[in-house]
Protein backbone atom coordinates (compact mmCIF):
# COMPACT_ATOMS: atom_id res chain seq x y z
CA UNK A 1 0.00 0.00 0.00
CA UNK A 2 3.06 2.22 0.84
CA UNK A 3 4.28 1.88 -2.87
CA UNK A 4 1.12 2.94 -3.88
CA UNK A 5 0.09 5.76 -1.79
CA UNK A 6 3.39 7.16 -3.03
CA UNK A 7 2.66 6.43 -6.77
CA UNK A 8 -0.61 8.61 -5.82
CA UNK A 9 0.92 11.18 -4.69
CA UNK A 10 3.22 11.96 -7.71
CA UNK A 11 -0.18 10.97 -9.97
CA UNK A 12 -2.08 13.82 -7.72
CA UNK A 13 1.06 16.48 -8.58
CA UNK A 14 1.30 15.75 -12.14
CA UNK A 15 -2.41 16.31 -12.44
CA UNK A 16 -2.24 19.38 -10.14
CA UNK A 17 0.72 20.77 -12.21
CA UNK A 18 -0.63 20.32 -15.32
CA UNK A 19 -4.29 22.58 -14.27
CA UNK A 20 -2.20 25.12 -12.86
CA UNK A 21 -0.27 25.54 -16.18
CA UNK A 22 -3.71 25.69 -17.66
CA UNK A 23 -4.92 28.13 -15.57
CA UNK A 24 -8.04 26.79 -14.94
CA UNK A 25 -10.88 28.30 -15.84
CA UNK A 26 -9.42 31.36 -15.84
CA UNK A 27 -11.64 34.47 -18.39
CA UNK A 28 -12.22 32.16 -21.61
CA UNK A 29 -8.89 32.64 -23.12
CA UNK A 30 -7.79 30.85 -25.66
CA UNK A 31 -3.87 29.02 -25.83
CA UNK A 32 -1.79 29.39 -28.37
CA UNK A 33 -0.74 26.73 -30.24
CA UNK A 34 3.08 25.29 -29.38
CA UNK A 35 5.26 24.73 -32.05
CA UNK A 36 5.91 21.20 -33.18
CA UNK A 37 9.93 21.82 -31.93
CA UNK A 38 8.92 23.35 -28.66
CA UNK A 39 6.26 20.75 -27.63
CA UNK A 40 6.67 18.97 -24.73
CA UNK A 41 7.74 14.67 -24.90
CA UNK A 42 4.84 12.59 -25.61
CA UNK A 43 3.28 10.89 -21.97
CA UNK A 44 3.87 7.85 -22.10
CA UNK A 45 0.72 5.91 -22.48
CA UNK A 46 -1.24 4.01 -19.61
CA UNK A 47 -3.24 1.57 -21.65
CA UNK A 48 -5.81 2.45 -19.98
CA UNK A 49 -9.30 4.45 -21.22
CA UNK A 50 -11.37 7.04 -19.54
CA UNK A 51 -15.22 6.52 -20.57
CA UNK A 52 -17.00 10.29 -19.99
CA UNK A 53 -20.27 10.27 -20.28
CA UNK A 54 -22.32 13.80 -19.96
CA UNK A 55 -25.72 15.40 -20.65
CA UNK A 56 -25.31 17.36 -23.79
CA UNK A 57 -22.82 19.44 -25.95
CA UNK A 58 -25.00 22.38 -25.81
CA UNK A 59 -24.45 23.86 -22.10
CA UNK A 60 -21.15 25.60 -21.77
CA UNK A 61 -20.40 24.14 -18.52
CA UNK A 62 -20.18 20.48 -19.77
CA UNK A 63 -18.76 21.76 -23.02
CA UNK A 64 -16.10 23.03 -20.60
CA UNK A 65 -15.87 20.36 -18.18
CA UNK A 66 -15.11 17.59 -21.21
CA UNK A 67 -12.42 20.06 -22.59
CA UNK A 68 -10.97 20.05 -18.95
CA UNK A 69 -10.88 16.21 -18.23
CA UNK A 70 -9.75 15.07 -21.78
CA UNK A 71 -6.69 17.77 -21.24
CA UNK A 72 -5.92 16.65 -18.05
CA UNK A 73 -6.57 12.71 -18.06
CA UNK A 74 -4.81 12.93 -21.32
CA UNK A 75 -1.68 14.59 -19.83
CA UNK A 76 -1.35 11.73 -17.85
CA UNK A 77 -1.04 8.90 -19.83
CA UNK A 78 -4.61 8.17 -20.38
CA UNK A 79 -7.26 7.96 -23.82
CA UNK A 80 -10.58 9.15 -23.41
CA UNK A 81 -13.80 8.14 -25.00
CA UNK A 82 -15.83 11.27 -24.16
CA UNK A 83 -19.75 10.98 -25.19
CA UNK A 84 -22.48 13.47 -24.87
CA UNK A 85 -26.08 12.00 -24.35
CA UNK A 86 -28.07 14.95 -26.06
CA UNK A 87 -30.47 14.88 -22.49
CA UNK A 88 -31.61 11.59 -23.43
CA UNK A 89 -31.63 8.73 -21.11
CA UNK A 90 -31.58 6.13 -23.22
CA UNK A 91 -29.21 7.42 -25.27
CA UNK A 92 -27.06 7.76 -21.84
CA UNK A 93 -27.60 3.93 -21.16
CA UNK A 94 -26.47 3.26 -24.44
CA UNK A 95 -23.48 5.24 -23.91
CA UNK A 96 -22.90 3.61 -20.59
CA UNK A 97 -23.20 0.37 -22.36
CA UNK A 98 -20.48 0.96 -25.26
CA UNK A 99 -17.68 2.46 -22.97
CA UNK A 100 -17.83 -1.03 -20.74
CA UNK A 101 -17.80 -2.89 -24.09
CA UNK A 102 -14.59 -0.92 -25.21
CA UNK A 103 -13.33 -1.85 -22.02
CA UNK A 104 -12.85 1.38 -20.28
CA UNK A 105 -10.85 1.58 -17.02
CA UNK A 106 -13.16 4.54 -15.25
CA UNK A 107 -16.69 5.54 -15.92
CA UNK A 108 -17.32 9.58 -15.07
CA UNK A 109 -21.37 9.97 -15.72
CA UNK A 110 -22.78 13.05 -15.07
CA UNK A 111 -26.63 11.81 -15.19
CA UNK A 112 -29.09 12.72 -17.60
CA UNK A 113 -31.53 10.74 -15.00
CA UNK A 114 -30.23 9.45 -11.95
CA UNK A 115 -33.05 6.46 -11.88
CA UNK A 116 -32.54 5.24 -15.33
CA UNK A 117 -28.61 5.30 -15.07
CA UNK A 118 -28.83 3.53 -11.72
CA UNK A 119 -30.41 1.13 -14.09
CA UNK A 120 -28.00 0.89 -17.10
CA UNK A 121 -25.22 0.54 -14.87
CA UNK A 122 -26.69 -2.45 -13.12
CA UNK A 123 -27.21 -3.88 -16.32
CA UNK A 124 -24.08 -3.10 -17.95
CA UNK A 125 -22.37 -5.22 -14.97
CA UNK A 126 -25.04 -7.54 -15.12
CA UNK A 127 -23.49 -8.28 -18.85
CA UNK A 128 -19.98 -8.12 -17.68
CA UNK A 129 -20.75 -10.41 -14.78
CA UNK A 130 -22.29 -13.10 -17.87
CA UNK A 131 -19.42 -12.53 -20.19
CA UNK A 132 -16.82 -13.26 -17.43
CA UNK A 133 -18.77 -16.50 -16.51
CA UNK A 134 -19.26 -17.42 -20.07
CA UNK A 135 -15.18 -16.92 -20.37
CA UNK A 136 -15.03 -19.07 -17.20
CA UNK A 137 -16.68 -21.67 -18.47
CA UNK A 138 -14.91 -21.85 -21.67
CA UNK A 139 -11.34 -21.86 -20.23
CA UNK A 140 -12.46 -24.57 -17.87
CA UNK A 141 -13.86 -26.93 -20.94
CA UNK A 142 -10.58 -26.06 -23.01
CA UNK A 143 -8.49 -27.37 -20.12
CA UNK A 144 -6.71 -23.87 -19.33
CA UNK A 145 -4.46 -23.51 -16.92
CA UNK A 146 -5.52 -21.64 -14.10
CA UNK A 147 -2.22 -19.83 -14.12
CA UNK A 148 -2.24 -19.58 -18.05
CA UNK A 149 -2.12 -15.51 -17.69
CA UNK A 150 -5.92 -15.54 -19.15
CA UNK A 151 -6.84 -13.21 -16.60
CA UNK A 152 -6.67 -9.85 -19.05
CA UNK A 153 -9.36 -11.32 -21.20
CA UNK A 154 -11.55 -11.62 -18.48
CA UNK A 155 -14.04 -9.01 -18.86
CA UNK A 156 -13.89 -6.40 -15.90
CA UNK A 157 -16.91 -3.78 -14.98
CA UNK A 158 -15.07 -0.46 -14.31
CA UNK A 159 -15.07 1.37 -11.09
CA UNK A 160 -17.17 4.19 -11.56
CA UNK A 161 -17.52 7.70 -10.76
CA UNK A 162 -21.05 9.61 -10.15
CA UNK A 163 -20.41 13.56 -11.36
CA UNK A 164 -22.98 16.09 -10.10
CA UNK A 165 -25.88 14.29 -9.15
CA UNK A 166 -26.03 11.42 -7.18
CA UNK A 167 -26.77 8.29 -9.43
CA UNK A 168 -29.21 5.95 -7.67
CA UNK A 169 -30.30 2.57 -6.86
CA UNK A 170 -27.09 0.92 -7.48
CA UNK A 171 -24.15 -0.19 -5.53
CA UNK A 172 -22.37 0.07 -8.71
CA UNK A 173 -21.09 3.26 -7.95
CA UNK A 174 -17.76 3.62 -6.12
CA UNK A 175 -18.00 7.58 -5.32
CA UNK A 176 -19.75 10.96 -6.26
CA UNK A 177 -18.33 13.92 -6.71
CA UNK A 178 -21.06 16.36 -5.49
CA UNK A 179 -21.25 20.25 -4.39
CA UNK A 180 -21.46 20.16 -1.21
CA UNK A 181 -25.66 20.05 -0.04
CA UNK A 182 -25.41 20.47 3.56
CA UNK A 183 -23.58 23.48 3.19
CA UNK A 184 -25.89 25.22 0.20
CA UNK A 185 -28.25 25.54 3.40
CA UNK A 186 -25.92 27.11 5.77
CA UNK A 187 -25.57 29.62 3.20
CA UNK A 188 -28.75 30.39 2.58
CA UNK A 189 -29.47 30.35 6.72
CA UNK A 190 -26.70 32.52 7.04
CA UNK A 191 -27.63 35.04 4.66
CA UNK A 192 -30.95 35.29 6.42
CA UNK A 193 -29.64 35.74 9.65
CA UNK A 194 -27.45 38.43 8.17
CA UNK A 195 -30.41 40.08 6.35
CA UNK A 196 -33.12 39.96 9.48
CA UNK A 197 -29.98 41.59 11.72
CA UNK A 198 -30.00 38.81 13.97
CA UNK A 199 -27.31 37.24 16.33
CA UNK A 200 -26.60 34.94 19.36
CA UNK A 201 -25.51 38.02 21.26
CA UNK A 202 -29.08 40.19 20.73
CA UNK A 203 -32.03 38.62 21.63
CA UNK A 204 -34.00 41.35 21.77
CA UNK A 205 -34.38 41.59 17.56
CA UNK A 206 -36.75 38.78 16.27
CA UNK A 207 -37.55 37.55 12.46
CA UNK A 208 -39.78 35.41 10.95
CA UNK A 209 -38.90 32.28 8.17
CA UNK A 210 -40.69 30.31 5.92
CA UNK A 211 -38.68 27.04 4.54
CA UNK A 212 -39.37 25.63 0.66
CA UNK A 213 -37.44 22.58 0.25
CA UNK A 214 -36.88 20.61 -3.09
CA UNK A 215 -37.91 17.21 -4.24
CA UNK A 216 -38.27 14.42 -1.35
CA UNK A 217 -36.87 12.20 -3.25
CA UNK A 218 -33.75 13.62 -3.93
CA UNK A 219 -31.66 13.09 -0.83
CA UNK A 220 -29.70 16.12 -1.38
CA UNK A 221 -32.97 18.26 -0.90
CA UNK A 222 -32.88 16.47 2.46
CA UNK A 223 -29.29 17.59 3.00
CA UNK A 224 -29.98 21.81 2.04
CA UNK A 225 -32.60 21.52 4.66
CA UNK A 226 -30.92 20.02 7.49
CA UNK A 227 -28.14 22.94 6.62
CA UNK A 228 -30.83 25.59 6.56
CA UNK A 229 -32.48 24.13 9.77
CA UNK A 230 -29.60 23.68 11.60
CA UNK A 231 -28.01 27.32 11.04
CA UNK A 232 -31.22 28.44 11.82
CA UNK A 233 -32.66 26.30 15.25
CA UNK A 234 -30.00 28.09 17.60
CA UNK A 235 -32.02 31.60 16.90
CA UNK A 236 -35.80 29.14 16.45
CA UNK A 237 -34.68 27.98 20.18
CA UNK A 238 -34.39 30.99 21.73
CA UNK A 239 -37.26 32.32 19.91
CA UNK A 240 -35.45 35.31 18.04
CA UNK A 241 -37.03 33.43 15.01
CA UNK A 242 -40.57 32.35 14.31
CA UNK A 243 -41.96 30.07 11.70
CA UNK A 244 -45.69 30.76 11.56
CA UNK A 245 -47.04 28.31 9.54
CA UNK A 246 -45.30 25.48 11.68
CA UNK A 247 -43.71 23.72 8.72
CA UNK A 248 -40.53 23.56 9.87
CA UNK A 249 -40.10 20.02 8.88
CA UNK A 250 -38.20 18.87 5.81
CA UNK A 251 -41.83 16.84 5.49
CA UNK A 252 -43.71 19.57 5.41
CA UNK A 253 -41.51 22.26 3.52
CA UNK A 254 -41.45 19.55 0.56
CA UNK A 255 -44.33 18.89 0.67
CA UNK A 256 -44.57 20.99 -2.62
CA UNK A 257 -41.82 21.83 -4.11
CA UNK A 258 -41.05 23.39 -7.67
CA UNK A 259 -44.26 25.26 -9.37
CA UNK A 260 -46.24 23.53 -6.89
CA UNK A 261 -44.57 25.69 -4.53
CA UNK A 262 -46.57 28.67 -5.33
CA UNK A 263 -49.55 27.76 -4.18
CA UNK A 264 -48.05 26.58 -1.22
CA UNK A 265 -46.15 29.58 -0.09
CA UNK A 266 -49.46 31.84 -1.29
CA UNK A 267 -51.66 29.50 0.93
CA UNK A 268 -49.06 30.38 4.05
CA UNK A 269 -49.06 34.20 3.13
CA UNK A 270 -52.75 34.53 3.08
CA UNK A 271 -53.20 32.57 6.18
CA UNK A 272 -50.42 33.61 8.66
CA UNK A 273 -48.46 36.86 7.12
CA UNK A 274 -50.53 40.63 6.86
CA UNK A 275 -48.74 44.26 7.22
CA UNK A 276 -49.13 43.25 10.99
CA UNK A 277 -47.24 40.56 11.01
CA UNK A 278 -44.20 40.47 9.15
CA UNK A 279 -42.68 37.89 7.26
CA UNK A 280 -39.03 38.22 6.74
CA UNK A 281 -37.35 35.30 4.58
CA UNK A 282 -37.85 32.24 2.24
CA UNK A 283 -35.72 29.79 2.55
CA UNK A 284 -36.03 27.56 -1.14
CA UNK A 285 -33.58 24.71 -2.15
CA UNK A 286 -32.93 25.58 -5.42
CA UNK A 287 -33.40 28.64 -7.72
CA UNK A 288 -37.01 27.08 -8.85
CA UNK A 289 -38.49 27.00 -5.37
CA UNK A 290 -36.80 31.00 -5.05
CA UNK A 291 -38.85 31.96 -8.48
CA UNK A 292 -41.81 30.35 -6.62
CA UNK A 293 -41.19 32.40 -3.53
CA UNK A 294 -40.69 35.41 -5.26
CA UNK A 295 -44.45 35.08 -7.06
CA UNK A 296 -45.95 33.99 -4.18
CA UNK A 297 -44.88 37.00 -2.19
CA UNK A 298 -45.48 39.17 -5.20
CA UNK A 299 -49.14 38.02 -5.33
CA UNK A 300 -49.78 37.20 -1.91
CA UNK A 301 -48.04 39.05 0.33
CA UNK A 302 -49.32 42.75 1.82
CA UNK A 303 -46.71 43.44 4.07
CA UNK A 304 -44.53 46.58 2.62
CA UNK A 305 -41.48 45.34 3.86
CA UNK A 306 -38.53 43.60 1.50
CA UNK A 307 -38.95 39.85 1.68
CA UNK A 308 -35.09 37.74 1.91
CA UNK A 309 -35.46 34.75 -0.79
CA UNK A 310 -32.37 32.77 -0.47
CA UNK A 311 -31.96 30.02 -2.92
CA UNK A 312 -29.16 28.19 -5.16
CA UNK A 313 -27.99 26.94 -8.91
CA UNK A 314 -27.03 30.70 -10.51
CA UNK A 315 -29.26 30.48 -12.99
CA UNK A 316 -30.19 32.76 -15.35
CA UNK A 317 -33.28 34.00 -13.86
CA UNK A 318 -32.17 33.62 -10.06
CA UNK A 319 -29.43 36.15 -11.41
CA UNK A 320 -32.31 38.51 -13.17
CA UNK A 321 -34.05 38.40 -9.83
CA UNK A 322 -31.09 39.21 -7.70
CA UNK A 323 -29.89 42.38 -10.03
CA UNK A 324 -33.40 43.75 -10.05
CA UNK A 325 -34.06 42.93 -5.72
CA UNK A 326 -36.38 40.13 -6.23
CA UNK A 327 -34.31 37.59 -4.78
CA UNK A 328 -31.52 38.02 -2.55
CA UNK A 329 -28.72 35.53 -3.21
CA UNK A 330 -28.20 32.09 -4.80
CA UNK A 331 -25.44 29.76 -4.24
CA UNK A 332 -23.03 29.06 -6.79
CA UNK A 333 -20.62 25.74 -6.75
CA UNK A 334 -17.59 26.08 -9.54
CA UNK A 335 -17.52 23.88 -12.01
CA UNK A 336 -14.25 24.39 -12.65
CA UNK A 337 -12.88 22.52 -9.63
CA UNK A 338 -15.07 19.57 -10.80
CA UNK A 339 -13.02 18.73 -13.61
CA UNK A 340 -9.92 19.17 -11.72
CA UNK A 341 -11.15 17.06 -8.63
CA UNK A 342 -12.65 14.38 -10.97
CA UNK A 343 -9.21 13.64 -12.96
CA UNK A 344 -7.44 13.25 -8.91
CA UNK A 345 -10.48 11.08 -8.33
CA UNK A 346 -10.25 9.11 -10.93
CA UNK A 347 -6.80 8.32 -11.06
CA UNK A 348 -7.13 7.00 -7.73
CA UNK A 349 -9.96 4.86 -9.03
CA UNK A 350 -7.82 3.20 -11.85
CA UNK A 351 -4.27 2.96 -9.33
CA UNK A 352 -5.44 2.28 -6.17
CA UNK A 353 -6.97 -0.24 -3.56
CA UNK A 354 -8.66 2.72 -1.75
CA UNK A 355 -10.21 5.87 -3.01
CA UNK A 356 -10.71 8.34 0.55
CA UNK A 357 -9.83 11.76 2.32
CA UNK A 358 -6.34 11.17 1.20
CA UNK A 359 -6.84 12.45 -2.43
CA UNK A 360 -8.26 15.72 -0.94
CA UNK A 361 -5.17 15.78 1.67
CA UNK A 362 -2.64 15.19 -0.81
CA UNK A 363 -3.85 17.25 -3.70
CA UNK A 364 -3.49 20.96 -2.84
CA UNK A 365 -6.49 21.91 -4.99
CA UNK A 366 -6.63 25.50 -4.51
CA UNK A 367 -10.22 24.94 -3.13
CA UNK A 368 -11.94 23.59 -0.41
CA UNK A 369 -13.61 20.10 -0.78
CA UNK A 370 -14.64 17.33 1.98
CA UNK A 371 -14.88 13.87 1.90
CA UNK A 372 -18.25 12.22 3.56
CA UNK A 373 -19.22 8.56 4.28
CA UNK A 374 -22.46 9.08 5.87
CA UNK A 375 -25.51 11.29 3.80
CA UNK A 376 -25.95 10.48 0.31
CA UNK A 377 -27.64 7.16 0.61
CA UNK A 378 -28.62 6.54 -3.34
CA UNK A 379 -31.42 3.71 -1.99
CA UNK A 380 -28.49 0.89 -2.47
CA UNK A 381 -25.83 2.17 -0.79
CA UNK A 382 -23.95 4.96 1.18
CA UNK A 383 -21.97 6.40 -1.65
CA UNK A 384 -18.79 8.00 -0.29
CA UNK A 385 -18.43 11.18 -1.52
CA UNK A 386 -16.44 14.50 -2.22
CA UNK A 387 -17.91 17.83 -1.94
CA UNK A 388 -17.06 20.55 -3.11
CA UNK A 389 -17.66 24.04 -0.86
CA UNK A 390 -19.94 26.53 -2.81
CA UNK A 391 -19.85 30.28 -2.67
CA UNK A 392 -23.13 32.50 -1.67
CA UNK A 393 -23.81 34.89 -4.75
CA UNK A 394 -25.42 38.48 -4.23
CA UNK A 395 -26.04 41.45 -6.48
CA UNK A 396 -22.67 42.80 -4.54
CA UNK A 397 -20.36 40.07 -5.67
CA UNK A 398 -22.13 38.29 -9.20
CA UNK A 399 -20.19 40.27 -10.94
CA UNK A 400 -16.29 38.91 -9.12
CA UNK A 401 -17.69 35.20 -8.54
CA UNK A 402 -19.42 34.40 -11.91
CA UNK A 403 -18.43 37.16 -14.57
CA UNK A 404 -14.81 37.29 -14.09
CA UNK A 405 -13.97 33.71 -13.75
CA UNK A 406 -15.84 33.58 -17.09
CA UNK A 407 -18.62 31.52 -16.56
CA UNK A 408 -20.63 34.12 -17.61
CA UNK A 409 -20.90 37.23 -19.44
CA UNK A 410 -22.46 40.22 -19.67
CA UNK A 411 -25.43 40.95 -22.16
CA UNK A 412 -26.54 44.39 -21.20
CA UNK A 413 -28.17 44.56 -17.68
CA UNK A 414 -27.97 41.11 -16.87
CA UNK A 415 -25.34 37.87 -16.65
CA UNK A 416 -25.82 34.92 -19.57
CA UNK A 417 -23.93 31.83 -19.21
CA UNK A 418 -20.95 31.62 -22.08
CA UNK A 419 -22.12 29.43 -24.64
Amino acid sequence: MMKKRAKRCAVLAAALALSLAAGGCGKGKQTESVPESAAEPAVESTGMTVGISLPNDQSSIWVRDAASLTEQFQANGYAVELLYSGDSASQQASDIKKMVADGCSLLIIAPVDRYSVGNALETARADVQAAAEAAAAAASESGASSDAGTETDTPVFPPVLSLGSLIMNTDAVNCALLEDSYKIGQLQGEAALAGLSLNSEDGRKTGTVEFVAGDPEDPTSGLVFNGMFDTLQPYLEMDALGVVSGQMTFTGASAAYGEAAQARLEEILSANYSKVMKLGAILGGTDEEAAAAAAAVRSSYSGKNKVIICGSGATEEALERIIDGTQTMTVFTPVCSEATAAVDIGISLMTEEVTDSYVIEHSSWRFKCRYNTSDYDNGKKIVPSFLIEPVAVTKDNYKSVLVDEGYYRMDGKYPKLIA
